[in-house]
């Protein structure tokens, strides 16, 4: 798997620090604190990711108001591998799904994350710089996982592009090789439940929503993006579909737009 190209990757990271006001600085030292946490409890080789995704579709499960329903429209029973986003893993289970990887920077429930990684998903972890406290106390029940920075990469901690939890499994499943992107609960108009009980700033979150908009339409210019959520906010290059086989159809008889 191959990094995000940092010459086009690192002034995009800037445009978000400067938005969410973010200290690269912390990112950095987050990314440095990862590394020697999975140097002493295990990480996972890239290359387990690829084995798993590459070479057809993938499905990534977002977080949103929609993830329940989209899950319903051929994803379960499909036979396609799913990439959860963080809190997303609790529908896939819930549905008697295990994700073939979980991306997370551990803001979400722990046991969730436990819970997917005994049943078998491989765990991507995220540092940034206000996370590595959890990064501390979650880390060694965790690992073996992947380790993901939005700073430059750094020892075995690795950056294939994105930035929240959603389009970052997105870029994740690009760089593993997928054949097409089918993005399930990613309506990028609501928040979920999780987010509203947490106490978290909705105003913070939607700004989130807006570069996970701009990088899944920047990533829809390079690999085919649809979308099962029949609602939300319309990305750029992103084609709304029906089921997950209706998006497969469209790809084989060529019909992409």
């Amino acid at each position: 798997m191959m990094d995000a190209d940092l010459g086009r990757w690192l002034p995009t990271y800037r445009w978000i620090a400067d938005l969410l006001g973010l200290d690269p600085a912390a990112d950095a030292a987050a990314a440095e604190a990862l590394d020697d946490l999975l140097e002493e409890h295990g990480r996972v080789d890239p290359g387990e990711v690829e084995e798993r995704l590459g070479g057809g579709p993938v499905v990534v499960l977002g977080n949103g108001p929609s993830a329940g329903r989209d899950l319903g429209r051929g994803v379960v029973g499909g036979g396609v591998p799913v990439v959860a986003a963080d809190g997303a893993a609790a529908e896939a289970l819930r549905a008697g799904l295990v994700p073939e990887v979980v991306v997370t920077d551990l803001d979400g429930d722990p046991d969730i994350l436990e819970a997917a990684g005994r049943a078998g998903s491989i765990l991507v972890v995220h540092a940034h710089g206000d996370n590595l406290g959890r990064l501390r106390s979650l880390v060694p029940r965790l690992a073996p996982c992947l380790g993901t920075t939005q700073a430059a990469p750094v020892g075995g901690v690795r950056n294939f592009g994105g930035f929240t939890d959603g389009d970052r499994a997105a870029h994740l499943a690009a760089a593993a090789g997928a054949d097409g992107i089918i993005l399930a609960g990613m309506d990028l108009a609501g928040v979920s439940r999780h987010d509203e009980e947490s106490g978290k700033d909705l105003g913070r979150k939607f700004l989130k929503l807006e570069v996970a908009a701009r990088l899944l339409a920047d990533l829809a210019a390079e690999v085919r993006v649809a979308t099962l959520t029949g609602w939300g906010r319309e990305i750029p290059g992103v084609e709304r579909v029906g089921s997950l086989w209706e998006a497969i159809s469209i790809w084989r008889e060529g019909r992409w737009r």
